[in-house]
């Protein structure tokens, strides 16, 4: 028997969590579309997917009318910019799911749709690396 440390399994237990509050789409359905160019999008750095049980899936959040969001890509670049090649799907999932107090202990995924977020959500980014306010 395997044992697991105290971390691996708050990693588990805030993975189960995310999933089951957010929705999630296969690549197949990220884009609504049979032929999705969900891997094209990710390579290109407009978002992201998380792996869960050796699937890719994509948190629906990320789009805005079947579009990418713009703020999305950005925080992308911001994590890779900080994480390299450590940078995982994962990562970006958990800052945009636990509440900032940049952002009065809100979300960023709940500010997603207010006019003026994506700035304050690019700020809470750098924040969360322990810099300035620029991405």
């Amino acid at each position: 028997m395997t044992s697991r440390t105290n971390t691996e399994l708050d990693a588990a237990g805030w993975k189960g969590r995310f999933l089951a509050q957010h929705e999630v789409l296969e690549a197949a359905a990220f884009l609504e579309d049979p032929g999705s160019k969900a891997k094209e999008l990710e390579y290109e750095g407009k978002v992201f997917s998380i792996d869960h049980k050796g699937r890719k899936w994509y948190p629906a959040f990320q789009l805005r009318d079947g579009l990418p969001r713009p703020v999305i890509q950005s925080l992308i670049a911001c994590f890779k910019g900080h994480l390299g090649e450590r940078f995982e799907g994962w990562d970006l999932a958990l800052f945009l799911c636990q509440p900032s107090g940049y952002l009065r202990n809100v979300s960023p995924a709940d500010l997603l749709d207010k006019d003026g977020s994506d700035e304050k959500i690019s700020i809470a980014a750098n924040a969360y690396f322990g810099i300035g306010s620029d991405v």
